[in-house]
């Protein structure tokens, strides 16, 4: 049993002390039938879940959660606007799912509540990824150098940190045995993600460049032997220390994520969403890599301007204001695309007046038989 699965059981142990043994108990049921699911969640992501419970049971004055009424969601709201957190969202979305895998029929007219909802969010209210802020050229090869030269193991993290869009807390649970390498290919292989297993390939020079940094500390190690020995904080101080270092522009980001980043950017450029949601963890069907995307890769690397503008749907009638990655009008669903509007605007244009011709001629026809007749 590794440290974040001991660490997940003495929480859930401990939950019945910090909101009651009915509560905790509860709550422990819920983890187990989420565990099951076919994402196959982490034991991060389930001691996230445990932990954004128990404070919901907090604000909710640790009412019994499976008798829960609207009053008590109203209650969560106003606790959590009191707090200012800005994550309601997902601590709404932690309820949902725990009233889902409990009793879904029960608590129907709970799980459309208006007081489950997130707001909506607005137009433009999300920045997209600014390239401006990634590393360039000079400053990876200067971060790598640094890194080179304080020890092997930060070398090794360098490499990979750089290099396969992993999420940090991914790779400092990395053993010897998740790294691989064979001529062409580096795979990396996630054992606890944030949403269950998946492996990472690496190939070409991507792959081989990483594994020069990999390599000389990857041998020093045994089998089952951690691959980084250090935790979270310790990392990020060491980081924030080699960026100072490697004089890391002040107009760039340097947090833990900015490589995760800059990375899945060259995925959606090189292997399109499907694939490259796939290799950065993401549900299938979610929208997240929208925040890691902005502009292709040729444009990074030829250091151009941003010029990202919004897109306003074609449709006379409608004309909303939408996102640039957007690709159909949100209020309207018309293609944003002008010639693919036109095309679908003409072709019903064209039915429309086939389907008056046709009117006319069975009006026509009509009146020649009843001439007949007469």
């Amino acid at each position: 049993m590794d440290k974040d699965e001991i660490y997940f059981q003495q929480y859930v142990g401990k939950l019945p002390i910090l909101i009651g043994e009915h509560n905790g108990g509860l709550i422990a049921k819920f983890l187990n039938k989420y565990q099951a699911l076919p994402s196959a969640p982490g034991t991060k992501r389930l001691t996230l879940l445990a932990m954004r419970l128990k404070s919901v049971c907090v604000m909710i004055n640790k009412a019994p959660l499976d008798s829960l009424t609207e009053q008590d969601l109203i209650t969560l709201n106003l606790a959590m606007r009191k707090k200012g957190l800005l994550s309601a969202h997902d601590y709404r979305k932690s309820l949902r799912q725990f009233l889902r895998l409990t009793d879904k029929k029960k608590y129907y007219d709970l799980l459309e509540s208006d007081y489950l909802r997130s707001p909506p969010k607005k137009a433009n209210d999300r920045l997209l990824v600014d390239p401006d802020t990634f590393w360039n050229k000079d400053e990876i090869a200067r971060y790598l150098q640094c890194s080179k030269e304080y020890s092997l193991r930060q070398a090794a993290w360098a490499g990979l940190w750089l290099s396969c869009g992993a999420r940090p807390h991914e790779l400092l649970n990395l053993t010897k045995r998740d790294i691989e390498f064979d001529e062409e290919f580096l795979t990396v292989r996630i054992q606890n993600g944030k949403t269950g297993k998946r492996s990472i390939v690496l190939n070409d020079n991507y792959g081989k460049g990483a594994w020069n940094y990999i390599k000389p500390y990857w041998e020093t190690l045994t089998p089952n032997e951690k691959l980084f020995n250090i935790g979270w904080h310790a990392i990020d101080q060491l980081h924030h220390v080699i960026c100072k270092q490697a004089k890391i522009g002040k107009d760039k980001k340097i947090n833990l994520y900015v490589a995760r980043k800059m990375v899945l950017t060259r995925f959606y450029n090189d292997y399109k969403l499907v694939k490259a949601a796939t290799l950065a963890g993401h549900v299938p069907g979610s929208k997240s890599m929208k925040n890691y995307v902005a502009l292709t890769e040729q444009q990074l690397r030829d250091d151009e301007t941003p010029t990202i503008s919004t897109k306003f749907c074609p449709n006379s009638s409608c004309g909303q204001e939408n996102e640039p990655h957007q690709t159909y009008c949100i209020k309207c669903s018309a293609p944003l695309d002008r010639k693919k509007f036109s095309d679908i605007f003409d072709k019903k244009v064209d039915e429309i007046v086939k389907t008056q011709i046709e009117l006319i001629k069975s009006k026509i026809e009509n009146a020649t038989l009843k001439a007949a007749l007469d």
